[in-house]
């Protein structure tokens, strides 16, 4: 569940997780479901999922690997990105314009959770569970907020 079947293992596990839900949205997009259906399978399911499965099984997975953030666990990232990804396809627009969207979002959750997010790292202090997922739900949120601050600026000159 951690691993979020097997990509935890991977060399690029955390990138490959935080694909998951853009994943589901793109395909979602492609095939024409309505928002609402995206909203629930992105925001709802796969956000859900993260966040239960870091606070219920995130204490045992810190005591097995040692580590406050085990590579290993990668169901966190596909929390924090959902939280980014579900604002993506909330806008209306073709489905090329929805992709270019999602693809924008992972790239700021993924700056932001990476190399921008060191004076975030505290956070994965807390104990159990919440250490895990904390830190990614975070940066899922300052990413959801620049997300919507570049949406506003694309309106603004006519890019959207």
């Amino acid at each position: 569940m951690l691993s979020v079947g097997g990509l935890g293992v991977s060399r690029l596990g955390p990138l490959w997780a935080s694909l998951v839900p853009a994943g589901v949205a793109a395909v979602m997009a492609l095939a024409g479901a309505p928002r609402l259906w995206m909203l629930n399978a992105v925001g709802g399911v796969l956000m859900v999922y993260g966040i239960a499965s870091c606070l219920i099984w995130g204490r045992r997975a810190v005591e097995i690997f040692g580590r406050r953030n085990p590579r290993e666990v990668v169901a966190d990232k596909v929390a924090g990105c959902s939280i980014v990804v579900a604002e993506a396809v909330y806008y209306e627009g073709p489905a090329g314009r929805v992709l270019v969207r999602i693809a924008w979002a992972v790239a700021l959750f993924r700056l932001i959770n990476g190399p921008l997010g060191r004076a975030l790292r505290e956070l994965e202090k807390l104990r159990g569970g919440w250490g895990l997922i904390v830190y990614d739900v975070v940066t899922g949120v300052i990413a959801l907020l620049l997300f919507n601050l570049s949406m506003m600026l694309a309106k603004q000159v006519g890019l959207r």
